[in-house]
């Protein structure tokens, strides 16, 4: 390619050299995650497994704060707001763990929504469609259907909204404690005594919906568990055959009390890999216990 790179996720395929590639699919994901990566990419001239490892850990969603920016602007003169407002205030859309205003955001968004939906997208039964809460519908309708709205119906929606969402957001320290990644055997989903029994830990962690790390979630306003997201990562630098970097949450082996069940939890958490040689020679003098399975 052109620009010497090649970023997917997810994201519907786009034309190379002129030519629309075959597509075997209907649903994709938005585009907000690739951008992100192109944009990181595009930052260097050269990369190294290091960067790349840090670009697979990246929290950023540029749309995000864009969205967010929009909303601040349309909040203005709003009392109830300033709150959600002061801290947006040059949100680079970045889902630190530790930051607090993906807090704001997101609260803002998920009080924002279904009052918009009420009001305007309601099916004959008068229930909330569920595609109203998914990204990239609020990302293509949110603010074109808030503009929609007269003067005084839009604003005192967005009263309504700031007001339910600053309660929430002074309530919630920061992203990562209201934003939790659980880790627990698949056996967790047992009746009654899955939740007891097979649930390890439940950690602070960064990212959105999509961001390069992914870390999903839908509409949210208290604590709550990453519904989906970026479980492994992977970095090879094909001209050297012993530099491959692998993590995997939770561990290399599903089953109960082995040493690698979560070996690895705190490698993710930390963003550290392990690294894999491929040379014989290598892994003879660099892992030299052997355990052979089968018959001599």
């Amino acid at each position: 390619m052109r620009e010497g790179v090649l970023a997917s996720a997810n994201n519907r395929p786009e034309p190379l050299g002129g030519r629309a590639p075959p597509v075997l699919g209907f649903f994709f994901s938005d585009s907000d995650r690739v951008e992100r990566l192109r944009e990181l990419l595009a930052a260097r001239t050269r990369h190294t497994p290091a960067g790349l490892m840090a670009i697979q850990a990246d929290t950023r969603s540029p749309r995000a704060g864009r969205l967010a920016a929009a909303l601040s602007a349309r909040l203005g003169g709003i009392a109830e707001a300033a709150p959600l407002v002061d801290a947006l205030r040059g949100w680079d859309g970045d889902y630190r763990a530790d930051a607090r205003a993906p807090v704001a955001f997101e609260v803002l968004l998920a009080r924002l929504v279904p009052l918009l939906a009420a009001a305007d997208r309601q099916d004959s039964a008068g229930a909330r469609r569920a595609p109203e809460s998914q990204w990239n519908f609020i990302t293509a309708f949110l603010l074109r259907d808030l503009d929609a709205l007269d003067a005084a119906r839009r604003e005192a929606m967005l009263r309504a909204a700031s007001t339910a969402a600053a309660a929430d957001f002074a309530r919630l320290p920061s992203w990562g404690e209201m934003h939790r990644l659980p880790h627990a055997h698949a056996l967790v989903n047992l009746p009654l005594i899955g939740e007891a029994f097979f649930r390890y830990g439940d950690y602070p962690v960064g990212g959105s919906r999509e961001t390069p790390m992914k870390t999903s979630h839908g509409l949210v306003t208290d604590r709550h568990a990453a519904t989906f997201g970026s479980m492994a990562r992977h970095v090879s630098d094909m001209a050297d055959p012993d530099a491959n970097w692998f993590t995997l949450w939770g561990g290399q082996d599903g089953w109960l009390g082995s040493a690698a069940f979560a070996d690895q939890v705190p490698l993710w958490l930390e963003r550290r890999s392990i690294r894999i040689p491929l040379r014989p020679e290598t892994v003879r003098a660099e892992f030299p216990r052997v355990t052979r399975l089968g018959a001599p």
